[in-house]
Order: C-alpha cells, then sequence, then structure tokens
C-alpha cells in the first residue's frame, strides 16, 4: 500500500488548473498523460455547453427576456398566498381568544367543513348554477342592446342626438334602487334578477362600445373610403378591430356589475340561488352557511374576472402588455 499524499500534492493549484483549461485548444479532448482531470469538464457542464450551443440565439434571447416576467409573475402569487394566509390565521386566532361569538362570526375551521358539506350535498352547486344561469341571461340581453345600441350611437350623429338624452338620465341610478320596483313589475322569481342584470350591465357596455367607436381616427376611415371600403367593409375590418379593446373592457365591467345585481336581486326577489341561500341563513342565524355563501359568490366572481382577462388577451392580442389582471 502506497502511502497517501498530501492533499494538494501532484495536482497543480486551481489558477494554474484554470489557466491549462483556457489554453487548451480542443476542451473535449481526453487530458493528456500527467495533466490535470479539472480541466475537462464533467458530463452534466458538457451537455449543458452542447445543448446551448444547439439552440438558435433568439430562442435563448427570449428565454431570458421572459425569465424576469415568469419569476415576478410566481412572487405575485406567492405573497397572494402569504397574504389569504395571514388573514385566516388572524381570523382563527381572534375566534380562539374568544374576541367575537361564535354564532355571529364562526371560527374559518367550522367555516371549511360547512363549505365541503353544503358542495357534498350539491345545495351550494345548485344555488350557484340557478345564480349563474340568470346572470348569463341577462348579461347577454345587456351585451346585445348595449353593443347594438352604442355601435348605432357612434356611428349616427343624428341618432346620438336623440338618444343621448334618454340614455343619460337613467345611467347615474344604481341598480339597487330598482329592487322595489321590480319585484312590483315581476313578481318573485327570476324576473327582477332578469331585469336587474340587464339593466346593470347594459350601460358599461353601452359606453364603451360608444367610446370605441368614437375613438376610431377619421385619417383611418378616409383612408378605407380611398381605397374603395364600403359601408361594411367599414364596419368589420376597420371600426370594431378599432373599437374592440374598449368593447372587451366594456364586457369584463358588465360581466362583474351582472355578478353584483344578480346577488341583489336574490336577496329580495327570489326564492333560489346563492343571494337567496344568503338570506335564509341569515334569519335562522348560521352564520357559517351565509360566510360559505359569501366565499362561493367571492370565488365565482373571481373566476369570471380570469376568463375575462383571458379573453381580452386572447382577441386585443396586440395591446396584451397594457392589460392587467
Amino acid at each position: 500500500m502506497g502511502k497517501d499524499k498530501p492533499a494538494g500534492v501532484g495536482h497543480p493549484p486551481p489558477i494554474a488548473a484554470a489557466t491549462e483549461c483556457r489554453e487548451r485548444p480542443n476542451m473535449w479532448q481526453a487530458p493528456a498523460k500527467g495533466e490535470s482531470h479539472e480541466c475537462v469538464p464533467s458530463r452534466r457542464w458538457q451537455s449543458f455547453r452542447i445543448a446551448v450551443r444547439l439552440l438558435p440565439v433568439q430562442e435563448i434571447e427570449h428565454f431570458v427576456a421572459c425569465l424576469p416576467m415568469a419569476l415576478s409573475t410566481k412572487l405575485r402569487y406567492g405573497k397572494s398566498v402569504v397574504a389569504l394566509a395571514a388573514v385566516i390565521a388572524l381570523w382563527e386566532a381572534a375566534c380562539s381568544m374568544g374576541w367575537f361569538a361564535t354564532t355571529i362570526l364562526p371560527p374559518p375551521h367550522v367555516v371549511a367543513v360547512t363549505l365541503a358539506r353544503m358542495i357534498i350535498s350539491g345545495d351550494l352547486l345548485r344555488d350557484a348554477a340557478t345564480s349563474l344561469w340568470r346572470v348569463f341571461v341577462g348579461f347577454a340581453c345587456a351585451s346585445l342592446l348595449g353593443i347594438s345600441l352604442g355601435a348605432l350611437t357612434g356611428l349616427s350623429r343624428g341618432f346620438r342626438e336623440y338618444a343621448t338624452p334618454l340614455l343619460e338620465i337613467p345611467r347615474p341610478i344604481p341598480p339597487v334602487a330598482f329592487v322595489p320596483i321590480s319585484v312590483l313589475w315581476f313578481g318573485i322569481g327570476n324576473g327582477p334578477a332578469y331585469f336587474l342584470v340587464t339593466f346593470g350591465a347594459f350601460f358599461p357596455i353601452y359606453t364603451n362600445a360608444l367610446a370605441g367607436v368614437l375613438s376610431v381616427s377619421q385619417i383611418h376611415r378616409d383612408a378605407a373610403l380611398c381605397l374603395g371600403a364600403g359601408r361594411r367593409l367599414m364596419l368589420t375590418d376597420v371600426i370594431l378591430p378599432a373599437s374592440m379593446p374598449y368593447l372587451v373592457a366594456g364586457l369584463k365591467t358588465g360581466l362583474g356589475t351582472a355578478w353584483f345585481c344578480v346577488i341583489v336581486a336574490e336577496l329580495v326577489g327570489a326564492q333560489s340561488g346563492l343571494g337567496y341561500m344568503i338570506q335564509l341563513n341569515r334569519m335562522t342565524l348560521q352564520s357559517e352557511k351565509v360566510i360559505s355563501g359569501m366565499i362561493a359568490i367571492g370565488v365565482i366572481g373571481y373566476a369570471m374576472n380570469r376568463l375575462m382577462v383571458f379573453i381580452h388577451r386572447k382577441v386585443v392580442s396586440w395591446r396584451v402588455e397594457s392589460i392587467r389582471a
């Protein structure tokens, strides 16, 4: 058995090894006799260098440019999770210390169990489906009326002079103010919800559609006319693409308003839906079911907002950098 050599004996110092590596013409050849093995890179490093050499320069630049954005997105979602966890922890601590009565503010674990039971039983899903159907019907009517009247008002100056006063007077009235009279007009059921959702979602869609049509530059219209565009091409190839950012923004705002209005309508003028479920459990002092319904409303509203942001990015892809969640 030979004696072990002291550390560092028989191998050049790190600086000398690095110098040899830089001076070697071919980094992939085997080490020569008497040459340090530290000059030969590991197989993993060799594979990485080969992969980098094979990648196009454009892809590498794109990866480097997108890396900070991906890291910032991960960090943003991480902060959201931390903030939500902190709120739940404070809520649980306040209930554990007896700061609030459990009949008024139940602890989070009780609400979570109640929410799970309502989902398993199907009661929450049935009420949520009823509310979503009312939103769908009212939002469809509001979209049809808002886009049609907005485009007609923007394209026709004569119609705009007549329609503007009629539409601007009821616009500042909040939809909640129509709850009593809608119950008198349509009774208890789907009628008040359809009316309030249509009324609440109409004005954001109408105003944005009108602003989009009016935002089209006269230079673009004259250029299209000089190229021989008729009314149909003017509408489909010039006005519609130019007003699309306004239109999608109006639909996003109108959908949020529609979800708010259907809950308000169900609190008073319905016998089903999430709003009715909250009101019924409030009268029986079942606070955990009330909070569970509120959580369901918030989650569904957040999902609607994310859906509209996704549609916005797909439809208005040339302005994606200006779209925020």
